[in-house]
């Protein structure tokens, strides 16, 4: 999969065109490349681009683009006009486009704006799970909230919204539902979605939901066992960069609770869930942020009806509140000598979870110290027999050297109890492949 990126802050100019009349004026300086920015984009036909402009600052219920490809005017959301849509060819490094918002007339008017670039070929766009699902999601969009006073943004957005299918869709045409992400502006791969974590994430909107697309892969048993347990659920993950899989984890079940609720369904929106993401210090800041703007978009969820204590409906509401998340630092050096913070330490964990993390096989043997040790400090501490947690890997396989992993882990007890493929077609290369494994460890296992 490719991405687009800006390489810096939208330029915002006022062209003074009458004596009370000016002009906005928007330059954007654009690549496409990998998830790792190690190869640009080299398609067979060039890629032409769109760039569309919401004046809903909120986006809380903003849905992207409708059915027929136009934007929601319900949501102020239009297509710019372009004498020239930007393209991007074969050969290209860097491309730069400029245009006239002929819908404002100053630069106070933008207010916070936010601008989406992606591609005009709706088809290529991964615009949602769905696009992933199917494999026809060649090229991720790009958001950036325009300020029209203060310092540049210095971060873009990634937003892929969750399919609807069945009667799911009536829930999300009142709340549409999608995972959004802040990623640091420019070419450093750190603080950046990646492929591993963002398919994970459409492959859990799919266990998750009451009703999965047809065509969609579930090859995860297991792990929908897991996620849809009625007696609560608590999950770690490790290396969580952005946050990306763990708010996508956490959007996914909070939307299964409301589309049961809107059916009708007996549902508990207090169900104990608990997710708490770790990282080295420095991914904190983009983290803790982007759990801050999962909690805003999913803070007044639809009232769902309350059950007294004798099992009939009571005439209040409820709301359903977001699926609580937290944030803890966590250094491998420290985890697989057993330090873990309070956080980590406060409960038995069901689930470990991470993706994009096989890459840097110096700290594989880290890694796989890590897991183990967390498992063995629950089964070590609880007070009632439990099986550990089970562990759940995304990674898309880049080089050889990555299937040491699986030897470590094997050495250290853990076996691999439900795995999956999701294909993962490449515009101008060859096709590659996100897997997905779930490991289980015996209490008394390894070394």
């Amino acid at each position: 999969m490719h991405y687009i990126r800006f390489l810096r802050p939208p330029a915002i100019k006022t062209r003074q065109i009458a004596a009370r009349q000016s002009q906005i004026h928007v330059e954007l300086v654009l690549t496409v490349t990998t998830d790792l920015g190690d190869s640009f984009l080299c398609p067979n036909n060039p890629l032409d681009l769109e760039v569309f402009i919401s004046e809903n600052s909120s986006r809380r219920n903003w849905d992207g683009h409708s059915e027929n490809d136009e934007p929601d005017r319900s949501q102020q959301f239009r297509k710019v006009p372009m004498p020239r849509p930007p393209r991007w060819t074969a050969g290209s490094r860097v491309l730069k486009t400029d245009f006239l918002l002929p819908a404002f007339n100053s630069v106070e008017a933008l207010g916070e704006a936010t601008l989406c670039v992606r591609p005009a070929n709706r088809s290529l766009s991964s615009d949602a799970t769905a696009d992933l699902l199917k494999t026809h999601g060649l090229v991720m969009p790009i958001y950036v909230e325009l300020r029209s006073s203060g310092p540049a943004e210095t971060v873009a957005l990634r937003r892929l919204r969750f399919s609807a299918p069945g009667s799911d869709q009536l829930v999300a045409m009142r709340r549409p539902v999608a995972v959004e992400v802040e990623e640091e502006l420019g070419e450093s791969i750190a603080r950046h979605v990646w492929d591993a974590g963002v398919c994970m994430t459409a492959i859990i909107s799919s266990i998750c939901s009451t009703m999965p697309l047809d065509g969609e892969m579930n090859n995860l048993p297991k792990l929908r066992d897991i996620l849809t347990a009625s007696d609560g659920l608590a999950v770690v993950e490790i290396g969580c960069g952005v946050g990306i899989l763990g708010i996508g984890l956490a959007t996914a079940l909070l939307h299964r609770q409301r589309c049961d609720s809107g059916r009708g369904a007996q549902t508990n929106p207090t169900r104990p869930v608990s997710i708490l993401m770790t990282d080295l210090p420095e991914a904190r800041d983009r983290a803790v942020a982007n759990i801050s703007r999962y909690d805003r978009m999913n803070s007044h969820g639809p009232p769902q009806r309350d059950s007294g204590q004798d099992g009939s409906e009571e005439d209040r509401t409820v709301e359903a509140l977001p699926i609580p998340v937290d944030y803890e630092d966590l250094d491998w050096e420290d985890g697989r000598k057993g330090k873990f913070g309070a956080k980590v330490n406060a409960r038995p964990w069901d689930l470990v979870m991470l993706s994009d993390c096989t890459y840097n096989v110096d700290m594989l043997p880290a890694l796989v110290e890590t897991l183990t040790a967390l498992h063995r400090s629950i089964t070590a501490t609880s007070s009632f027999s439990v099986a550990g947690p089970k562990v759940l890997l995304a990674t898309k396989p880049r080089h050889e050297s990555e299937k040491a992993l699986f030897e470590l882990m094997h050495d250290a007890g853990w076996r691999i109890s439900d795995q999956t493929v999701l294909p993962l077609p490449v515009m101008g290369s060859e096709a590659e492949t996100i897997e997905a494994y779930l490991f289980t460890r015996p209490a008394d296992s390894g070394p």
